[in-house]
């Protein structure tokens, strides 16, 4: 079972290197009152829009082959329904950060303050959706992939 120890480590280690990274946004909070920090927000922007956004579009492939092969509980299957969901939600407040953005200045506290906020609400969501990840997502696949699936699974994975 090598493959299956390629690809599905592959997916855990980027994942355990965004939690890394999350980690270390959140930590990032108590210093946005420092006008330099916004200098920042574009690479804290290009971390959600490209690597996160990646990484659900892979989790995406990953859940689709899981349902394809039809073996999961209902427990499971509402789990990971909430992993999806979890995915658009995020997407959405992706978004709703890009637009603020757009409208920053160094002097509007009420830009900066509705970033705060839907930037926490975005680093809290993705620290639950991780876990989520790592206690059943992750799980499942190690359990529920074969040989046949993981292939595919990887060339999937490698044209998204």
């Amino acid at each position: 079972m090598e493959i299956e120890k390629n690809i599905i480590s592959i997916i855990c280690e980027t994942h355990t290197e965004m939690k890394e990274k999350i980690w270390i946004l959140k930590n990032m909070l108590t210093t946005f009152d420092k006008n330099e920090v916004w200098d920042e927000t574009s690479t804290i922007l290009m971390f959600f829009n490209t690597t996160l956004v990646k990484h659900f579009k892979r989790g995406d492939i990953l859940i689709s082959m899981l349902y394809k092969i039809g073996k999961l509980s209902e427990f499971e299957k509402e789990t990971i329904d909430g992993i999806l969901q979890d995915h658009k939600t995020l997407l959405d407040k992706f978004d709703k950060l890009n637009e603020i953005i757009k409208k920053f200045t160094p002097y509007n506290h009420l830009i900066r303050e509705k970033f705060i906020e839907i930037y926490t609400g975005i680093i809290d969501l993705l620290l639950l959706h991780a876990d989520k990840e790592d206690k059943t997502l992750y799980p499942i696949a190690r359990r529920e992939l074969k040989k046949e699936h993981l292939n595919e699974l990887e060339k999937k994975i490698k044209t998204a």
